[in-house]
């Protein structure tokens, strides 16, 4: 059972600044600390785990070799990253376990190393905290994208420090809470994949008709898609500029539009002025899409546009297909999402895996399809929205879980900060 108790803060607590405590940015080693083909560990940015806090796989490289151009630390170091957004994301890690106990790293490393008079791990959990991140991050400077921490404010940064004994308290039972947190974001990250299978599994049982429904008498006809679909429109290539259309402006949509099973029109980019797109070839609410060409994994992605803004254009990458009446558009998007049907999209698409793949319109008419009475498509297409829906609904559910466990995260750490633990 989790339990509040209070650490009084004694007047031990002192008001102090960083840099009292710790050496911010010290020295690299003499040139002679290690022979010159000496094993070090070498850590990117991208190394740092931001959730909890680790060195993952560090490279070993020779002393030699990285002395002059990298940051340098050693064991019981913190790495703070000083550079947006990986400040922002909270990368930060103690260095620990360093091959010959030194470290070099990338040159976006802050590195503080503490004291006698405080625990890395405090600093740690000091410099993880959102409030912390938060008054880096407003005092950043440097131009957009390229924004930095100085190293200036993090020496003049004001916390209160408690004595050893009160420090090693904190960090134990904070420790303790983040392991149960960081336990519980690790069973949440499994939903998404649970999630996206339970959603395939739906599709499959909707294309075979055998699972969803007990149909009874009704019939099946297998056909091909040339026999359902009247007409397929294709849009053009037009030239256009690297931002999605704005106050009105004609645009084409990219085949990310497409991709992740619902259409999404912030996927597109603005025509470049003067252009003047067939009006034909503008999409509108009700059409289905087909993604001729994409990613060997994507190619042959099909979504009903639901909302769309005006002045909205197929690209020479999409398609639009108009079935033949008595065709339940809902039904047909369902069946070419199926993963029988995007396994027969993969054979069929040329091109080679690492590049752009295709499928052209003759081959897409001759997707072998099953075909129910129309009354069964709408009931079919019915159910598979209802158990989407109720996918969507946990999707929900989890993203509130998520956040309500980084919000827990930083609800400890503020009041371990202000001596109030929880065990």
């Amino acid at each position: 059972m989790i339990r509040v108790q209070r650490v009084e803060p004694a007047t031990e607590w002192l008001n102090i600044t960083l840099a009292e405590v710790c050496q911010i940015n010290p020295g690299k080693p003499k040139a002679d600390a290690l022979p010159a083909d000496a094993s070090v560990s070498f850590v990117p940015m991208a190394a740092v785990d931001e959730i909890n806090g680790t060195i993952a796989a560090p490279e070993i490289r020779e002393f030699a070799k990285v002395r002059s151009s990298y940051t340098a630390f050693q064991d019981g170091d913190v790495l703070f990253a000083k550079i947006t957004p990986c400040m922002e994301n909270g990368k930060a890690a103690i260095a620990r376990d360093l091959v010959n106990g030194l470290g070099f790293g990338s040159s976006e490393f802050h590195v503080l190393r503490p004291s006698d008079r405080v625990l890395p791990e405090f600093i740690y959990q000091l410099v993880r905290q959102k409030s912390f991140r938060t008054e880096a991050r407003d005092n950043m400077t440097g131009s957009v994208g390229q924004a930095r921490v100085p190293a200036e404010w993090l020496r003049n940064f004001q916390f209160d420090l408690p004595p050893i004994e009160v420090q090693k308290q904190i960090v134990s039972l904070v420790s303790q809470l983040q392991q149960q947190m960081e336990s519980t974001s690790d069973r949440l990250a499994t939903i998404p994949a649970l999630l996206k299978k339970f959603r395939q599994s739906v599709l499959a049982a909707a294309y075979d008709c055998s699972i969803l429904f007990r149909l009874g008498e009704a019939t099946f006809n297998e056909c091909s898609l040339g026999d359902i679909i009247r007409k397929i429109e294709a849009g053009k290539s037009f030239k256009a500029e690297g931002h999605p259309p704005s106050n009105g402006a004609p645009g084409v949509i990219k085949v990310s539009a497409m991709t992740w099973g619902r259409f999404n029109p912030l996927e597109s980019k603005q025509l470049i002025p003067g252009t003047k797109p067939n009006p034909t070839a503008e999409i509108h609410s009700g059409d289905l899409l087909f993604s001729r060409a994409n990613t060997e994994e994507l190619v042959g992605a099909t979504v009903l546009v639901e909302e769309t803004p005006p002045n909205l254009f197929l690209s020479d990458k999409s398609l639009r297909l108009v079935p033949v009446e008595r065709i339940c558009k809902r039904w047909l998007n369902a069946a070419l999402s199926s993963p029988q049907v995007r396994d027969h999209f993969a054979e069929i698409a040329t091109g080679t895996s690492n590049s752009m793949r295709n499928i052209s319109q003759s081959k897409l008419l001759r997707t072998p399809i099953l075909l129910p009475e129309f009354e069964d498509q709408q009931r079919i297409a019915d159910r598979v929205e209802s158990l989407f829906a109720l996918a969507d609904s946990i999707e929900s559910r989890l993203a509130e879980a998520t956040a309500q466990v980084e919000r827990t995260t930083q609800a400890i750490l503020a009041k371990a900060f202000r001596g109030e633990l929880l065990h």
